[in-house]
């Protein structure tokens, strides 16, 4: 049996304190979310994809959905593509925000290889996210992200 990873309490308290006003909704492309955006929300309402959340190293889909609002504030205030590039620098803020809160160095390991880590893992499995996101993490601690990119989960 593959070991899976869970977020601290502590960090997951502090994704939820980041998150801001969002909404969970069952659309997940960037169009379709743009369209809520413009007809539906409030201007600082941050729409996120409710789904999978299923195998994420959050205890609860609620706090998949705050960590995705803080992820995508963190693009906008960074004028952060949704490229490489982007990517690390938005997985770089994560982690200077958790380690100017005082997060442990496992939490702050556990937003780099979330954030980070799941999109070298995409890049090198045809653009798939691990459908196992919490033994993905767990594996990262255990064999580092180079290695563990290279397996499936």
């Amino acid at each position: 049996m593959s070991t899976r990873y869970r977020a601290s309490r502590a960090l997951q308290a502090f994704i939820l304190s980041r998150a801001g006003d969002y909404v969970a909704v069952d659309r997940d492309t960037l169009p379709e979310v743009q369209a809520m955006i413009d007809l539906n929300y409030e201007p600082d309402m941050m729409p996120v994809w409710s789904g999978g959340c299923e195998r994420t190293i959050y205890s609860a889909p609620a706090v998949n959905h705050a960590f995705r609002a803080w992820h995508d504030r963190l693009h906008i205030r960074l004028g952060a593509a949704f490229n490489a590039d982007g990517e690390f620098r938005v997985a770089c803020a994560h982690v200077a925000e958790a380690r100017k809160a005082g997060l442990s160095d496992a939490d702050c390991c556990a937003l780099w290889a979330d954030v980070w880590g799941q999109f070298r893992y995409a890049e090198t499995h045809g653009g798939e996210f691990p459908a196992n996101q919490d033994i993905f993490v767990a594996a990262v601690f255990r064999r580092g992200l180079d290695a563990a990119i290279t397996a499936t989960y």
